[in-house]
């Protein structure tokens, strides 16, 4: 090797090494890479595999082994080319001082086991509590608030992708809690509204109620209804019938309540405006609130059950629609302050049994309003990009603010989450939603003071 021909060749084979090594350890890297990144890219897959999901760092951390030890051999094999190259051509360092330098060390094997080791950590820890929110082998433990509170029954059905949203599988099974029991005795399923009053006129409550209830479908009145006490001297809640008007008049707590049911939306001859302005010219409330379900902004933040307690309301429909885009033309509606405040301080106190969670938790914001049932992922996108600040979405809020503002009535929207308006919309969380939101306001207007700041 004594040539430049030789000294040429010695200096070819020593840098394809060279490049060999480093093109051995973006391999192994980009095999890392796409393995540590491929639980993120694709949730559904931890709460397929459950357990299973573990397998991705510990194979991160086996890549990361045998990629160390596959670098580290290729690069002793290199120095002793070199080595031996350079004691046999002393010309060759006038080649080779910068690459030397360059790999001399371990910079290289200790970087990418480092970097190895310190990734597929990091995958770990990040799967780790993504399992803990997951039921497992076993229905999720469930805490009851009192000891005379039947236990919940719950199962974890997996033969669907659940994407990232963990409750998209989840089915509970409600049929043996009897909501009311948190308050009273074991509510009688063959209990009926059989005192009828003819008309609104001939009720003796006329003109002196304390609030009218909202509902919209048979669930939410049916949750209302189980907390809906006799008045004093009924042996049973009245039934008012005034066709086409239906009203359920009673005790709600300790003040005297009206509830209403409506069809869902605010435009329409039976929505939620029309109902709640004959309520008001019927019944003179104090005070409106709209009770039910309602979708939520996003699962970790509001899980099924939580309470939704509007303190501005959003009307999304008002908009100006260009070849550009939409352009919202609406304002905010204001709830009444004074009620808002009842429910601010109200609640405190407060425990619902929820799915996995001791109690339920309680939401305060900003809450959008429309004429869409919203179950796309891709509309409730769009929409938060008008309202990034909303905590959720129903869709009679709009009618029962516009008549109780007309009137100078003060008005609140107390939701439970039923849903996320993802694409995965159903019923698995409707009872408890409806039942969360009946139950918090019975337990707020058990407060004799509670209406006192109302005029």
């Amino acid at each position: 090797m004594n040539s430049e021909t030789d000294i040429a060749t010695g200096w070819d084979e020593w840098h394809a090494r060279y490049r060999a090594v480093w093109q051995s350890s973006l391999h192994w890297g980009a095999a890392l890479a796409v393995l540590l990144a491929l639980p993120f890219a694709r949730p559904d897959l931890v709460d397929i595999l459950r357990r299973a999901a573990l397998l991705f760092p510990a194979l991160g951390y086996l890549v990361t082994a045998l990629g160390t030890c596959c670098i580290g051999r290729a690069r002793l094999r290199l120095l002793r080319a070199f080595m031996t190259m350079e004691d046999a051509v002393a010309g060759i360092r006038e080649h080779a001082p910068r690459s030397r330098r360059g790999f001399d060390g371990r910079s290289l094997v200790l970087g990418f086991f480092l970097i190895g080791a310190a990734t597929s950590t990091i995958t770990l820890c990040l799967i780790l509590p993504h399992l803990a929110r997951l039921p497992l082998d076993r229905a999720p433990t469930v805490f009851p608030p009192r000891a005379e509170a039947a236990p919940g029954q719950a199962a974890w059905v997996d033969p669907l992708p659940c994407g990232a949203n963990p409750w998209r599988c989840y089915k509970p099974d409600f049929s043996d809690r009897p909501w009311n029991s948190l308050f009273k005795g074991q509510y009688d399923e063959t209990r009926t509204f059989a005192n009828t009053v003819a008309t609104v006129r001939e009720a003796s409550v006329k003109g002196r109620c304390d609030v009218l209830i909202v509902t919209s479908n048979e669930v939410e009145t049916s949750e209302v209804l189980r907390l809906l006490d006799p008045l004093p001297g009924e042996t049973l809640p009245v039934h008012v019938t005034e066709e086409p008007r239906s009203y359920y008049v009673g005790t709600y707590g300790v003040h005297t309540a009206v509830v209403a049911e409506c069809q869902q939306g605010s435009l329409g001859p039976r929505s939620s405006h029309v109902v709640t302005e004959n309520g008001i010219d019927d019944w003179s409330p104090r005070a409106i609130l709209c009770v039910g379900v309602a979708f939520a902004d996003n699962w970790k933040k509001r899980g099924p059950g939580d309470v939704l307690i509007c303190t501005s309301l959003l009307p999304y429909e008002y908009q100006k629609v260009t070849a550009a885009g939409a352009d919202w033309r609406g304002a905010p509606l204001p709830v009444g302050y004074n009620l808002w405040e009842t429910l601010f301080y109200g609640t405190r106190g407060w425990s619902f049994r929820g799915v996995q969670t001791e109690s339920v938790r309680v939401h305060y914001g900003a809450i959008l309003s429309g004429e869409k049932l919203v179950n796309s992922a891709e509309f409730k996108r769009t929409l938060w990009s008008f309202f990034d600040l909303a905590i959720g979405g129903e869709m009679e809020g709009n009618g029962v603010a516009a008549a109780a503002i007309d009137s100078g009535t003060e008005w609140i929207l107390v939701k439970g989450v039923m849903d996320w308006g993802n694409g995965d919309k159903n019923d698995a969380f409707k009872s408890l939603a409806a039942a969360s939101a009946a139950h918090l306001v019975h337990f707020v207007l058990s407060n004799p003071t509670a209406l006192d700041t109302l005029p």
